[in-house]
């Protein structure tokens, strides 16, 4: 499993809109944005008890896990701005869910 991008995929990269998605329903279960698509893996797993407004998509990315399985990180849209990104594609992500 990728752990992080190279340096040139980031700076081709730039800011991006990214989804994490259950394998087990094919279903998102977070839409972000920015340049942190790993981070959430690795804060799930350091983190067992998380008890912010994060915790259940920690809880599901440990159950995913649990069930030997890798959340899939998926790139939505990238290479602009991070504020402009947002703005643009805010509506359309919102669909996801």
């Amino acid at each position: 499993m990728i752990e992080k991008f190279s340096n040139d995929v980031c700076e081709k990269l730039k800011s991006y809109v990214y989804r994490l998605v259950d394998p087990r329903t094919n279903q998102t279960f977070y839409v972000g944005k920015g340049n942190r698509v790993f981070d959430h893996v690795k804060c799930a797993v350091k983190f067992e008890c998380n008890e912010n407004e994060d915790s259940e998509k920690y809880a599901q990315i440990r159950e995913i896990q649990k069930a030997g399985l890798d959340v899939i990180h998926t790139i939505h849209r990238y290479g602009a701005e991070r504020n402009l990104l947002a703005k643009k594609h805010q509506k359309k992500l919102k669909v996801c869910f």
